[in-house]
């Protein structure tokens, strides 16, 4: 899934996949797949979905934190890269500076 191809996409589906993983091991599978997150991250923020966006952080710290040893996708690394992933190609904004200057605007 990605905002850029579905403009309208809201998630629902891939949400309640997360929700209802029955392992970490697929929670993370679904939360790696090459822009899952930045579509995610996206809807959160489009629709001032905050609770969407801690429950996503939420599920990428458990997830990925329980990565298998010596793994590139249980690192730290990538922990941080699904946390400020970057939304736009070609902008210079990630998901945090994003989050940040929502955070400005809500005040």
């Amino acid at each position: 899934p990605t905002a850029r191809q579905e403009p309208s996409w809201t998630g629902d589906m891939f949400i309640l996949a997360l929700e209802h993983c029955p392992t970490g091991r697929t929670r993370r599978k679904l939360l790696c797949a090459e822009g899952a997150c930045a579509a995610l991250w996206h809807v959160s923020l489009s629709n001032n979905l905050p609770d969407l966006a801690r429950k996503l952080a939420v599920w990428i710290g458990l997830s990925v934190n329980n990565g298998p040893i010596g793994s590139s996708v249980g690192s730290p690394s990538c922990r941080r890269r699904l946390l400020d992933v970057r939304l736009d190609p070609g902008m210079g904004d990630a998901m945090l500076a994003r989050a940040l200057e929502r955070g400005l605007q809500d005040e």
